[in-house]
């Protein structure tokens, strides 16, 4: 059966929607969400600590948001704020110990959803999925 590329790109989307939405619903069993997590993965993985604007440019969001999911995650207890001390006007953003749990658990999540949506893909698969998605430079 030949595709037309229309096709192709509804079917792209709607999988990815699909995927995304079941991963929300994972992630609501835990109490955050999917823009929480993006945001907690996002300062756990960087090096250095990172301040709201480099979350906006990071996670290519808005001032707002960021501002709103973080005012969240710090009431939550998952994030604490200092004072930059190269920029006063700055605060930079730190995971709390409270998150170190959280995150474990949505990695095994995430770890176990990605399992259950690859299972039945071969390495070979993955890789030519891969390939195939970096091609389209988006």
């Amino acid at each position: 059966m030949l595709m037309n590329r229309n096709e192709l790109r509804h079917k792209m989307c709607s999988t990815f929607i699909h995927m995304k939405r079941a991963f929300v619903n994972e992630l609501r069993e835990v109490g955050i969400s999917y823009q929480q997590w993006n945001t907690l993965k996002t300062i756990k993985a960087s090096s250095d600590p990172i301040s709201a604007k480099q979350l906006v440019e990071e996670l290519d969001s808005d001032k707002a948001t960021i501002s709103g999911i973080v005012r969240r995650l710090v009431s939550a207890g998952y994030l604490f704020e200092k004072t930059n001390p190269r920029d006063k006007r700055e605060n930079l953003l730190f995971l709390s110990n409270k998150s170190d749990f959280l995150c474990e658990s949505i990695i095994t999540i995430e770890s176990k959803f990605n399992e259950e949506i690859f299972d039945d893909f071969s390495t070979q698969d993955v890789d030519v999925l891969s390939s195939l998605l970096d091609k389209l430079n988006i």
